[in-house]
């Protein structure tokens, strides 16, 4: 496993959220590539893309309660083939690329000193909408423009010096739904299973958002290659662990973990068709943690976030995680 340096960050997030970029460089102001030539890599997202993992207790005081060294931190690393001493966090300036002599793409960032493209949102997460509207995020850094602004700002001044961008965003819409207890907002028991009007009204703005976010992607880099994931359903546990083994959240049957479940598969078919309407290449991540296949999927959850050992869980992947979602936008590249 390569090494992981962690840099911290204080929050309370409770569902997805978040995503990427870094100081501004002297290359970057003058509207070129990276350092030394190299192309830019543009990471966006919500905090799957910040690498959001909880290394504390989320209830607590303490400032080290997320790290934010995440797949893209991975996948950059595995492109480049080399691993820098710090993560993307830390001001570009100071890696040290222990024996490469230059990496092949170099990550981008906001400009002012406003640091990563996107943040952890710490209230609701980087939802469809918020990445699309200024002022709809609780972070500072948006309160002007919105995440896809800003990109759409860097890659026209950067045209023809980009060689990658990743996005993930769409999971913070539905986790909208989630009360703070575990429950499904609106939700009804039909003679045909369950509903939820909360579930239907945010994946029909998620279709209508993530249009509206792929085609201003592509429009404005167009030949560039784009890379979009779909998600896990870190709900799978909520029958077999939470309800089973810690006695919480025991409205979670069996037959409400399969209407989650199919909610995200729906979600996931949503950000499919936009992506690959724009040419945009689709990161399995649903795949990976093997989603049709439910006790395989709870087996990956378990393993790979911190959703079945600790109490209050994190939806976000551990170290592991990351791994396995790295992979998938690596088959991708």
């Amino acid at each position: 496993m390569r090494a992981r340096v962690l840099s911290s960050t204080a929050l309370v997030v409770v569902l997805l959220c978040g995503a990427f970029g870094f100081s501004i460089t002297p290359a970057q102001a003058s509207g070129s590539g990276g350092p030394d030539g190299t192309k830019w890599y543009l990471p966006l997202g919500d905090s799957l893309a910040a690498g959001a993992e909880q290394i504390g207790d989320p209830l607590s005081n303490t400032p080290d309660k997320y790290t934010s060294y995440g797949y893209t931190d991975d996948l950059w690393h595995l492109i480049d083939n080399c691993v820098p001493t710090a993560g993307l966090n830390d001001d570009p300036g100071n890696l040290e690329w222990n024996g490469c002599s230059k990496p092949v793409l170099y990550p981008a960032s906001l400009s002012s000193g406003r640091g990563k493209f996107a943040c952890l949102d710490d209230i609701n997460g980087e939802t469809t909408r918020s990445f699309i509207e200024p002022g709809r995020t609780t972070c500072t850094k948006y309160s002007t423009e919105s995440q896809l602004q800003a990109a759409v700002r860097f890659l026209k001044r950067h045209r023809g010096h980009v060689g990658l961008i990743t996005i993930d965003v769409g999971a913070d819409d539905l986790g909208l739904c989630i009360t703070s207890d575990g429950k499904i907002k609106d939700l009804k028991k039909t003679e045909h299973g369950f509903e939820s009007s909360c579930v239907a009204n945010k994946l029909a703005d998620v279709k209508k958002n993530i249009k509206t976010i792929a085609d201003g992607l592509r429009d404005a880099a167009p030949g560039v290659k784009i890379i979009g994931g779909t998600y896990y359903n870190a709900m799978s546990v909520m029958h077999d662990v939470w309800a089973n083994k810690w006695h919480v959240a025991e409205n979670w049957t069996p037959e409400l973990v399969t209407f989650a479940n199919d909610k995200v598969k729906e979600l996931n078919n949503i950000l499919i068709d936009a992506y690959r309407a724009n040419g945009i290449k689709v990161a399995r991540v649903d795949q990976a943690f093997h989603i049709d296949h439910h006790d395989a999927q709870v087996k990956d959850v378990c393993n790979w976030t911190r959703m079945c050992n600790d109490f209050p869980p994190d939806v976000h992947p551990n170290g592991s995680g990351y791994l396995e979602i790295e992979r998938a936008f690596a088959e991708q590249y």
